[in-house]
């Protein structure tokens, strides 16, 4: 193994750059100990000042995760999980958990949902073999609104930056399609998303590094310059139901819970200060050095906003094999049924042993997702029957039939 320094969690090599000019990985050969996994989530806040007004804030924040030099992540993952289920008194049934769940076992009490998950979050973060970034979005309006007036030729008056959140002043598209501007709250939305593939360009932007083997959750969005550049120089998989079944991500969301939370609970900002106290906080020491916090704002907005109205081909990056779930009914009820089902952790935690994905069958867009020892669950007649139908047309699928008394 060549001798290496690590920059923002990402493995720098001194003597050997041959990451750089190896070959797009297949999914098989993905090395579960060489991942950067990303989840992220929207930051929303509301308040009344003392006058009555109302106020609202929308921002973004993600946190990636860096596994080069801890080996076995997964079995530290399942380790620190039981221990805190003991701890908590609770049965674990499930391998993977998302931060959701915790606060869902723990209705109504959301003080003890919160110290199981700053207790994961802890114990992560003071493992100095991993590293972490923590990423946060918020927009600076002044100076997309002197932009948008110096592109229509118009001097600025006061009255042109009042209530500049309902103004449409981001600009997105511009290659292929005209320029269209959106307001600020609307542009968050458009990237929510996919901030993830965002955090992880940004980290590669900073880095320089290429070659990396980035891990986010199923995602949809608009095909941008960030997109464009991380896919072309790394390998990016997307895990259909990854924090239910994929023990990197469900990590990188129950810390990104646990700091959000923490934020709340200490009247704090999303600014890289209250973010690094936080931190510092949940570590209980001074700020740790494998942490860093990173700002994607006004200054990216060129890479990170949608270049085309064309949504990104999901299907080229999606990690396998696949679990696909056939509906009996295909009726909503009945989805809300299989997702609270025993046969759901059974399935989730089966996803986990092959470091795969799950997704609910839809006839044309899971057959364009199928490749060859991906599965196919069928608890019904109707779906043994779409399984045969699907293996005379040359799908080779493995099939799961849930026993039935």
């Amino acid at each position: 193994m060549p001798l290496g320094r690590y920059l923002f969690g990402i493995e720098v090599y001194l003597k050997d750059n041959s990451k750089e000019k190896k070959d797009m990985q297949t999914f098989q050969d993905i090395d579960e100990n060489k991942i950067i996994a990303i989840d992220s989530k929207s930051i929303n806040r509301n308040w009344e000042n003392s006058d009555g007004t109302k106020k609202l804030f929308h921002g973004l924040m993600g946190v990636s995760l860096s596994v080069f030099q801890l080996k076995n992540f997964k079995e530290t993952y399942e380790a620190i999980l039981t221990e805190l289920f003991n701890k908590y008194r609770l049965p674990k049934e499930e391998h993977v958990y998302k931060s959701a769940q915790i606060f869902s076992i723990f209705a109504g009490r959301p003080y003890i949902a919160d110290n199981f998950i700053n207790d994961f979050a802890t114990k992560m973060l003071q493992i100095k073999e991993l590293r972490f970034n923590i990423f946060f979005t918020t927009l600076e309006t002044k100076p997309l609104i002197q932009e948008k007036l110096k592109r229509e030729g118009k001097i600025p008056s006061p009255e042109d930056f009042l209530d500049l959140q309902s103004r449409r002043i981001v600009p997105i598209y511009g290659i292929d399609s005209g320029v269209e501007t959106v307001t600020v709250p609307e542009f968050l939305n458009r990237i929510e998303n996919y901030y993830p593939i965002i955090c992880a360009w940004k980290l590669t932007e900073i880095t320089k590094i290429k070659g990396q083997n980035f891990l986010v959750d199923f995602f949809e969005g608009e095909e941008s310059q960030a997109w464009n550049e991380l896919v072309t120089y790394n390998t990016v998989n997307t895990v259909a139901k990854g924090d239910n079944c994929n023990a990197y991500i469900s990590a990188a969301d129950m810390i990104l819970r646990a700091i959000d939370r923490r934020l709340i609970r200490s009247k704090k900002l999303l600014v890289e200060n209250d973010l690094r106290e936080v931190v510092s906080n949940l570590t209980s020491e001074d700020y740790p050095d494998n942490v860093n916090v990173i700002r994607i704002w006004n200054p990216d907005l060129h890479y990170i906003k949608p270049i085309k109205p064309i949504q990104i081909q999901n299907k080229f990056f999606v990690k396998h094999p696949i679990i696909f779930i056939f509906n009996e009914n295909d009726t909503k009820g009945e989805r809300k049924e299989l997702e609270n089902s025993p046969m759901m952790v059974e399935l989730y935690n089966r996803a986990y042993e092959l470091n795969g994905g799950i997704i609910f069958y839809e006839s044309g867009f899971s057959t364009s997702l199928m490749r060859d020892g991906d599965w196919f669950v069928s608890y019904g007649t109707k779906g043994s029957d779409t399984y045969k139908r699907l293996k005379k047309m040359g799908y080779n699928l493995n099939h799961h039939i849930v026993a039935s008394e």
